[in-house]
């Protein structure tokens, strides 16, 4: 049988690719396994941790790493089991062994500043409040690794929290507590205002009521200190948390609190707000904990059906801005709160501070390139997704 030379080329060019083909390697089994386990249980790393690889040792495979999820440990060694897979298990489960009974904390500061990495000069992921409950995960060095109400895993430096076993936590949750609700105030030892200060709080953070006298209160801050607060400016957190109105005209009326306060990159209190900063702080003020990022809350509360003409929008949805990537999913990056009439209010960084802008061609206020930007938007209503009630949280020590 005869050949023509090109006939006798793609034999030969199919040869060499079917010995290519059958010579690259598939993926190990284990990276498959990883790589599942990972989607399964921490898809997003700023609210769980799985940083686990599996390394040779010997004949078989070790499993090496650290984990917030015991569930995601049992999984996949369950898996590698089924698929025949021999793994030898070095996985630390968090909190880490060597921070004892003492894996809860409150923040002390009036506002602490969670960071990307255990250092100063990291980026900024977050912010917490005076009295907010932590989950604490390990130490290094001077740093903390903890999570907050809202699920956000973050560093914070020692200074900034003041540490509690399951006991000591109790007893707080079990303590009558305020909230502080005015703008702003300079703290002082309770016996004087001729000390000096010892801190100083802004609004949301939660304290330890001890006795109220006549138009002032004392309260034991997260430190142990005791301080006086204007009873005019507090509110016992088990009133506040089933008086707090959730409709919308309170809401909005919060939001403008805000109005003025500047932008800040991780910010989430009133000295400082990013985008999802601000309406997370405006939710909480009215007893909700919602998802800390703009891309995490675009997946909380109902969808709203949106386009340039704004017609199913309502006074208090969320609006979420971003662009498409390459392959044609959505890059969320900023959201707002729609007050009505073509208006949101919003922390942005190119203003500066959280203002009002509109969406409406030929207003005023009229922002072309938020218009432009506009992809999703989303109705937080009290009880929808992932909009959950202090009321209904364990975290401050109540039935979930």
């Amino acid at each position: 049988m005869k050949y023509s030379l090109l006939g006798l080329f793609v034999l030969v060019l199919l040869a060499a690719c079917q010995r290519r083909w059958a010579a690259a390697p598939s993926p190990a089994p284990i990276d498959a396994l990883l790589e599942d386990t990972r989607q399964r249980f921490a898809p997003d790393k700023r609210v769980a941790l799985w940083e686990v690889s599996a390394l040779p040792q010997g004949g078989q495979l070790l499993l090496k790493g650290e984990t917030t999820l015991p569930q995601a440990r049992q999984y996949i060694l369950h898996q590698a089991q089924l698929q025949g897979i021999a793994l030898v298990d070095s996985i630390v489960l968090l909190p880490a062994a060597a921070l004892g009974p003492d894996t809860l904390a409150l923040v002390r500061q009036s506002v602490a500043n969670l960071r990307t990495e255990a250092r100063h000069s990291a980026e900024m992921a977050t912010q917490a409040l005076m009295g907010t409950p932590l989950r604490v995960f390990k130490k290094q060095g001077d740093w903390y690794l903890v999570q907050t109400p809202d699920g956000y895993i973050a560093w914070l430096d020692s200074g900034g929290l003041a540490l509690r076993n399951e006991a000591q936590m109790a007893a707080w949750r079990a303590a009558p507590r305020l909230i502080f609700l005015g703008d702003y105030h300079i703290l002082y030892p309770a016996d004087g205002y001729e000390a000096p200060p010892v801190g100083d709080l802004v609004t949301g953070a939660i304290l330890e009521k001890i006795a109220q006298h006549g138009p002032e209160v004392h309260v034991r801050l997260p430190d142990g200190q005791i301080s006086s607060l204007p009873v005019a400016e507090v509110r016992e957190l088990d009133a506040w948390l089933s008086g707090t109105p959730s409709h919308t005209p309170a809401i909005l009326t919060t939001a403008s609190r805000f109005l003025g306060r500047p932008y800040l990159w991780g910010g989430s209190s009133g000295k400082g707000l990013d985008c999802s900063g601000f309406t997370k702080s405006v939710y909480f003020l009215h007893g909700y904990i919602i998802p800390r990022d703009a891309s995490q809350q675009v997946r909380a509360g109902l969808e709203v059906p949106t386009d340039t003409s704004l017609v199913n929008l309502l006074p208090g949805d969320f609006l979420f801005f971003g662009s498409y990537r390459p392959d044609g999913s959505e890059k969320i990056t900023h959201v707002g709160i729609y007050s009505g009439e073509g208006y949101f209010i919003h922390s942005g960084a190119d203003n500066g501070c959280v203002r009002i802008e509109s969406l409406r061609r030929g207003d005023p206020l009229f922002a072309p390139h938020r218009l432009q930007s506009l992809l999703r938007a989303r109705r937080l209503s009290p009880g929808s997704s992932q909009v959950n009630s202090i009321r209904h949280s364990s975290w401050y020590g109540y039935s979930n």
